[in-house]
């Protein structure tokens, strides 16, 4: 890892390579926390972060999980002193290895849950609510584009535009009124209460999931 980490500080910009780096690292630990209750979260990112901080000229000091934990925050301090501890390396390879090593079996298991889930739907029964990033992977991920009859978004600035690639239109969420779905899938737990309320007070008495 750490040749890998030299190697391709020198090939693209140091701040593209450990955003990037840390984006995948952090997809990792979502994935195999509940397999690996062993190794805190927090404290597995912190070691992770502070291998990748110290190479790119950064000393963190505090990781923390926001928004529902789904982005992660990290403050530090400039420092030149790119010396790096033996054990801190050692300890991010060794969580690394972990994290990769279980991260095939996690994710298997997640697309196995949502097939299950999801397995009794017929075509154009399946409305899904938040139309980003999310929603594609979602859908191409699990290969359910037949399933899903639209896509929600209470952004009116995306209304009449379509995914890419899968072509599900976007629509605002008044669609529900004269399109009652089987099922509600919704994008982001975060707004979960705030999106049942609104289909309550449309009338509309339907079953909900959501991501989280």
């Amino acid at each position: 890892m750490i040749f890998l980490l030299q190697f391709v500080e020198r090939a693209i910009p140091d701040h593209v390579f450990l955003l990037a780096v840390l984006f995948v690292m952090v997809l990792l630990v979502q994935y195999c926390d509940n397999n690996m209750p062993e190794f805190p979260l927090l404290e597995r990112l912190l070691s992770i972060s502070r291998l990748l901080f110290t190479l790119n000229n950064l000393n963190p000091i505090k990781v923390k999980n926001v928004y529902n934990n789904q982005y992660l925050t990290i403050e530090s301090k400039i420092s030149f002193n790119k010396s790096l501890n033996s054990l801190d390396v050692k300890e991010s390879v060794f969580y690394t290895e972990c994290l990769v090593n279980n991260f095939q079996k996690n994710i298997n298991l997640k697309i196995n849950d949502w097939k299950n889930k999801l397995n009794d739907y017929n075509s154009d029964e399946i409305i899904i609510w938040g139309s980003g990033s999310k929603c594609v992977s979602f859908i191409t991920t699990l290969k359910i584009n037949s399933l899903v009859k639209a896509v929600i978004d209470i952004n009116p600035y995306r209304h009449g535009y379509y995914l890419p690639s899968i072509g599900h239109k976007i629509v605002n969420p008044e669609y529900l009124i004269d399109n009652k779905p089987e099922l509600l899938l919704i994008m982001n737990s975060i707004y979960e209460k705030e999106i049942k309320d609104m289909v309550k007070n449309m009338g509309i008495s339907t079953n909900i999931i959501s991501l989280n």
